[in-house]
């Protein structure tokens, strides 16, 4: 989608009306068809041109002018890739051949004719030898190889101890980890699936594999692989189980851990137990997903329905297993979390009162703003401090009635500047920064024209502003 609205640009210079010229693109691939050599190599000079005045730069060995002959050579060549292997008359042995030549002994020189003919050949013996050393040798090709030997209901032996060994060794890559993980789940005998099980157990768990940064933290998808087989394993407790539910911070493994849970190995109260955890958890992703499972499952929804996270209980509600919603969390916390990143969880609901929607309201469109227009940015984000603050006078039983600008300076009560320092400066700060917008004042109180605030302006500020909502937190509980 970027590339779209970028390459518009050639687009303009390379579609220009002419009976003499065609342009076609497809994302970056661009052929230009012309009646004589002289009128494409203008043509592909303009082009060139534009390229470079949005700051791209053609690859000359890239670029390739020829006659063309026939019409219907272009067209195989473009879309139809002459292929014998996918000839209607094309059998396994044919292609079992075809797979052979293009694997090259385990290092092939065209991947892309390889992926397209592999799918259409049956695994055998007389293939796998060579795809392992391809396996081997090309991980980009992991994901086509393992597809392939899916189609096995049991891999044969030769097959699943040579992945084995590759995983247990702890290969460099950790998608290809996850891909052969996924490969062998529920393709392997008893004794290697027990073997797998034990090693994934201990992959997350054992502190061996934590210790000295000696082995890295699994990637998500690695990690997912790997706690859908250590629930296999003997060793895995109810324990182990609640603590990948409280603790996993990867909304990805979250979720496949929920998927993968089964009743059969904990019994029917433990395994309602752990999906009523999940569904309090605090990812919207996973909870939904433990919601629906326990929708699936016939489980009951654990009291109090409250403590259900809001996206869960809006599922919860619509096939009848909640009554009552209750009032929707306030979406302040996301987004201080997401733009200040203060995640410190406080009542903003209480705090602010009658105001809460309208801050809220701030909150929302300052978020909207954060990446796309910092100026309006601060703005917003400045309103709702304003906001914060003549709660903050409320709550102690005072009323407002100075200008905002005046109550983080000079005009501040001995109240205020005794408990709440770090709030003015931090506040202070923004507000300074506000007053320096273009967005809010077109010139500054000194008289010189605002100019646009930069992100790196924000940030040097943003400490201050965490430190003023943890004094608020601490101060107001």
């Amino acid at each position: 989608m970027l590339s779209e609205v970028v390459l518009q640009h050639l687009d303009q210079i390379g579609d220009r009306s002419s009976k003499d010229v065609k342009y076609l693109r497809y994302v970056d691939d661009i052929k230009i068809l012309a009646t004589d050599e002289k009128t494409l190599r203008r043509r592909l000079v303009a082009l060139d041109v534009a390229a470079k005045e949005i700051g791209l730069f053609p690859q000359g060995s890239k670029i390739g002018i020829r006659k063309m002959v026939s019409p219907e050579d272009e067209i195989k060549s473009v879309s139809i890739p002459p292929e014998p292997a996918n000839a209607p008359f094309a059998n396994q042995d044919l292609i079992r051949r075809r797979v052979k030549v293009l694997a090259n002994r385990g290092n092939p020189t065209d991947t892309t004719r390889l992926k397209y003919v592999l799918p259409r050949l049956k695994p055998s013996a007389k293939t796998n030898p060579v795809l392992m050393k391809v396996l081997a040798s090309r991980p980009e090709l992991a994901e086509t190889i393992t597809r392939h030997l899916e189609k096995y209901g049991k891999l044969p032996a030769s097959i699943s101890d040579a992945l084995i060994k590759e995983v247990i060794e702890e290969g460099v890559y950790h998608s290809i980890n996850a891909d052969l993980l996924n490969l062998m789940f529920n393709r392997v005998g008893t004794a290697q699936s027990q073997i797998l099980a034990d090693f994934s157990y201990e992959r997350i768990f054992a502190s061996r594999f934590r210790r000295f940064g000696r082995f890295p933290a699994p990637q998500p998808t690695y990690r997912a692989a790997l706690i859908r087989w250590a629930l296999l394993s003997a060793r895995m407790k109810y324990s182990d189980t609640v603590s990948l539910l409280q603790y996993d911070r990867d909304w990805w493994a979250l979720q496949k851990t929920i998927l993968s849970l089964e009743e059969n190995k904990f019994g029917r109260p433990s395994f309602e137990s752990l999906l009523n955890l999940a569904v309090r958890g605090s990812n919207s992703d996973a909870t939904r997903v433990a919601a629906s499972r326990i929708f699936g499952e016939s489980l009951t929804v654990h009291l109090p329905h409250g403590t259900c996270h809001w996206a869960a209980r809006l599922l919860l509600r619509n096939v009848g297993l909640v009554r009552y919603l209750g009032r929707p969390p306030s979406l302040i916390p996301d987004v201080l979390s997401y733009a200040v990143k203060f995640s410190t969880l406080y009542d903003w609901r209480n705090h602010l009162g009658t105001s809460h929607d309208a801050a809220e309201r701030l909150i929302i469109l300052s978020k909207q703003r954060f990446e796309t227009d910092i100026d309006a940015f601060i703005v917003s984000l400045d309103s709702f401090c304003d906001l914060v603050v003549r709660e903050v006078y409320r709550r102690r039983g005072f009323v407002m009635t100075a200008n905002y600008g005046n109550v983080l300076g000079a005009g501040a009560p001995a109240w205020l500047r005794v408990d709440f320092p770090d709030l003015l400066i931090g506040f202070s700060k923004l507000h300074q920064l506000r007053i320096r917008s273009f967005t809010a004042h077109p010139r500054h109180t000194t008289g010189t024209l605002n100019k646009r605030i930069k992100h790196a302006q924000y940030y040097r500020i943003r400490k201050s502003l965490v430190y003023a909502f943890a004094e608020l937190v601490r101060v107001l509980p």
